[in-house]
């Protein structure tokens, strides 16, 4: 009976889930920036844009900017792109980032020392799962998400 209870306790705490690529934060600290990038999951567009039809998957991302430096930095999430699990890059769309009236969306702003801000990006999920976002702005920055 004892060796029982143990092998159901294993069991059970094997089945215990301990997060996933949607659930973990990554963080990267570089050259005074800290940005964290929570994976949402997909979500299709018509949540993004209630009027919108089409059957579009979409790549949710929650995103934190840090900037602990002593200069101001301009933050852009067009300067955002993803890199798929199958390798592939995917640009953030402009036009349609622009046109979704999100009011959590990270919009482009200027960040001051010790200022933080926050906000969520989308990419078209088409290509697959985006694995890797990368930011090409005042800085350079690469965060694998899994």
């Amino acid at each position: 009976i004892l060796a029982s209870r143990t092998l159901l306790l294993i069991l059970i705490v094997l089945l215990i889930p301990v997060g996933d690529a949607y659930s973990a934060e990554r963080c990267v600290n570089q050259s005074g920036l800290r940005v964290c990038v929570q994976m949402k999951g997909p979500c299709d567009l018509a949540h993004l844009m209630p009027r919108e039809k089409t059957k579009v998957k979409m790549d949710l991302f929650s995103i934190t900017f840090l900037n602990n430096t002593e200069r101001q930095v301009t933050i852009d999430p067009e300067h955002f792109y993803g890199i798929t699990e199958s390798g592939y890059a995917v640009k953030l769309d402009a036009p349609l980032y622009g046109s979704i009236e999100l009011k959590t969306k990270l919009r482009r702003r200027e960040l001051g020392p010790r200022e933080q801000t926050q906000g969520h990006i989308f990419f078209p999920s088409a290509m697959g799962p985006v694995r890797t976002l990368i930011y090409e702005g005042d800085f350079l920055l690469e965060i694998q998400l899994y």
